[in-house]
């Protein structure tokens, strides 16, 4: 369970905005391991469908279209993964910087990745409190009990 807005302390200062972070990491690990699985899902279909079809142009055609979306969805949901992780770990400039182009392709993706995009950048650039995260030294975010 995420925690609630909790104060961090760097150097005196308070920063505010860690429950934002959190749940935009967790958002992305959850929409990453989506994509990726259907990633996988329309290699291996469009895979078997083409074999099954008994026509062997059909069988190529058909695999590369399952290999090219299945690969173009694999690489979004492995970049969402990877900025997921990040946030969960110590948030830096950079970190923003590869949500931001993580969730750049989910704009067209209506309603559910236009909303995560928004949410991320909003987070990430918009959001005075969170921030300040990314633009401190990096700190350990606490962890929820």
């Amino acid at each position: 369970m995420l925690c609630p807005d909790r104060e961090v302390r760097l150097n005196g200062a308070r920063i505010r905005g860690v429950a934002h972070v959190r749940a935009l990491a967790a958002l992305d690990l959850i929409f990453g391991t989506l994509l990726l699985l259907a990633g996988v899902a329309f290699f291996v279909l469009y895979g078997l469908v083409g074999h099954f079809a008994g026509i062997a142009w059909l069988e190529h055609i058909l695999l590369g279209v399952g290999g090219i979306a299945g690969g173009i969805l694999s690489i979004l949901g492995t970049l969402l993964g990877l900025s997921g992780a990040l946030l969960l770990g110590r948030p830096r400039g950079a970190t923003r910087i590869l949500q931001t182009v993580a969730v750049a392709p989910h704009m067209l993706n209506m309603p559910f990745g236009t909303a995560l995009a928004l949410y991320a950048i909003w987070v990430c650039w918009m959001n005075p409190s969170s921030r300040a995260l990314f633009e401190t030294e990096p700190v350990p975010l606490p962890y929820a009990v």
